[in-house]
């Protein structure tokens, strides 16, 4: 009874073993196939109809002091190069 399950548990990770090869092996394949379509002017093209055509919402206010608030302190910088101390301190009117 024991070398039948051994079995059937051998014979499943190797049925597991080579879905997952499978799998990866078709996921490299439509990668490949779609960067190789991005990298054309038509698609150049489509990325940029796609940039624009996805709706970008205003930053609220309240969403910023917030943001402010989960800011550590003696971080380093960000992209502004505005450290998160002055930002605290600006308050209310940094978020404005």
């Amino acid at each position: 009874m024991l070398d039948a399950n051994a079995e059937d548990r051998d014979a499943c990770l190797a049925a597991k073993r080579e879905a997952k090869k499978s799998v990866a092996i078709a996921k490299s394949k439509c990668y490949k196939e779609l960067y190789d379509a991005l990298n054309t002017s038509e698609g150049e093209k489509l990325l940029s109809q796609l940039a624009k055509a996805r709706p970008v919402l205003p930053i609220v206010p309240a969403e910023l002091s917030e943001a402010i608030k989960k800011l550590k302190r003696n971080k380093a910088t960000g992209p502004d190069d505005i450290p998160a101390d002055v930002w605290k301190l600006m308050g209310e009117s940094g978020a404005t």
